[in-house]
């Protein structure tokens, strides 16, 4: 039996790795803690629903391979923060000041990997953020 169903029902059992998604909600767990879903609220409100609402593990899983590029890029770039500040920024428009200590600015070569990494331009072309 999994931990997440051994959970006493008054409890709620949270995914806090992007990686282990949907993993996690196919096997108990009814949230997660999130990088990805700072960049990408709607796709991520859509996993959840699809998961947890509609309990339709195709289309969480259709759904969680639109979000998987940010996730790679958030769990592969070492200053994680940093990118999605970035991507936040420069990419969705957002204004988000500049980073506070002990953070530093990511170099142009990193800022220009991560959105190649995450794929943003691509998603943001579609909408479905």
């Amino acid at each position: 039996m999994f931990e997440a169903e051994q959970a006493e029902e008054e409890k709620n059992v949270l995914c806090g790795c992007d990686y282990l998604l949907y993993q996690a909600y196919a096997t108990g767990a009814v949230g997660w803690i999130s990088m990805t879903a700072n960049i990408l609220p709607k796709l991520s409100a859509d996993f959840h629903n699809a998961m947890i609402i509609e309990k339709d593990y195709q289309k969480g899983l259709e759904i969680y391979k639109k979000l998987y590029p940010v996730v790679n890029m958030t769990e592969r770039y070492p200053a994680p923060t940093q990118a999605v500040k970035h991507i936040l920024t420069e990419v969705i428009g957002f204004d988000e000041g500049i980073c506070r200590r002990p953070r530093r600015e990511i170099s142009a070569e990193d800022k220009a990997m991560v959105v190649e990494w995450s794929q943003i331009k691509e998603l943001a072309k579609t909408n479905k953020m």
